[in-house]
């Protein structure tokens, strides 16, 4: 997948910082910026067709006292300790997140797994110290590595098979969109145009809802 996170942030009269964060992801061949529509599921033999990833505009409040996401979104941050190694700052978080199963296992046979869906998260941020500590540096560069372990995407197909998929992300914070690579950036301008346009998206977007919306049971 080639995923691409863009957030706004306004500072608060309490100290902390709000922002609108918006996301989207588009499955690729592996190893590769080729996008794919189709997906053969390996239990069940089924075509499947590929469910991109949306999901914004999110709420999200940053301070000294944690992180805070609304409603929305699937990160619930809580924040481990920071770590000096070196010249590099390691700011590490976790989320262990679920919710009720919207997708009903007799109007959706395929789509439904169990009755509560697992969204667990592990990330963290890999910055210069002395960026961080520089008073007129406003926005430091970091590498970003991210983990997560989820209950079977409804997309999948997978229907009562126990399991959960397993993703990995390597990534940075880039300074402007001018520095994504050029393959990605064609990528996600053709299927994404959303995320280059924060102004004209509006509309909320959630892959969950669009699937269930978009996509009859079965």
């Amino acid at each position: 997948m080639q995923n691409l996170n863009a957030a706004r942030w306004k500072p608060q009269a309490n100290g902390n910082f709000s922002g609108t964060v918006y996301e989207v992801g588009i499955y690729t061949a592996f190893d590769t910026d080729e996008p794919v529509d189709t997906w053969v599921n390996p239990v069940t033999g089924d075509t499947r067709e590929v469910w991109p990833f949306f999901g914004g505009p999110l709420s999200v409040e940053i301070g000294p006292d944690g992180i805070v996401t609304g409603p929305e979104a699937t990160l619930k941050p809580k924040e481990m300790r920071l770590d000096v190694l070196g010249d590099r700052v390691i700011a590490a978080n976790q989320s262990a997140f679920s919710f009720p199963n919207p997708f009903k296992e007799e109007q959706w046979p395929k789509e439904a797994g169990g009755p509560t869906f697992f969204w667990d998260s592990h990330y963290y941020f890999n910055a210069n110290l002395a960026d961080l500590l520089n008073p007129d540096t406003t926005s430091v560069i970091s590498a970003v590595q991210f983990q997560n372990l989820v209950s079977f995407h409804p997309w999948l197909g997978m229907g009562k098979t126990p399991g959960r998929t397993y993703g990995k992300g390597l990534g940075a914070k880039l300074r402007s969109l001018d520095d994504l690579p050029s393959a990605p950036r064609a990528l996600l301008e053709r299927r994404a145009p959303e995320i280059f346009d924060l102004d004209g998206w509006t509309r909320p977007r959630i892959d969950f809802v669009e699937y269930m919306q978009q996509r009859r049971p079965g």
